[in-house]
């Protein structure tokens, strides 16, 4: 029974993010290239808090859908900066607008 209620509940859209966002995470640590590999963990990082509190508390019908959305297009862009749609801003450029100064 528990596979067939998280399959048509909202807990089988959690479950489903969860494992896209698994997987995009798990790319990105398998990445190569120090800038998109950053570029990608930075934006996963901002959209898993959001992730974890779409599965532990009760949230409205609709602002379940917005954080499900929100959640859904972090993970896509992440996944575009891995396929080199998106290129990344190297690491020195980065720093100097985060105001960030390297030894």
């Amino acid at each position: 029974m528990g596979f067939l209620s998280r399959m048509f509940t909202f807990q089988g859209t959690v479950y489903g993010l969860r494992k896209k966002y698994d997987h995009a995470r798990e790319r990105a640590d398998r990445e190569d290239d120090v800038d998109r590999r950053l570029q990608a963990l930075k934006i996963l990082d901002q959209a898993e808090p959001t992730l974890v509190l779409l599965e532990e508390q009760r949230i409205s019908r609709y602002d379940r859908s917005r954080l499900v959305a929100t959640v859904d297009s972090g993970i896509e862009q992440a996944k575009a900066v891995l396929d080199n749609m998106i290129r990344p801003k190297p690491i020195a450029v980065a720093q100097q607008q985060t105001g960030m100064r390297t030894k």
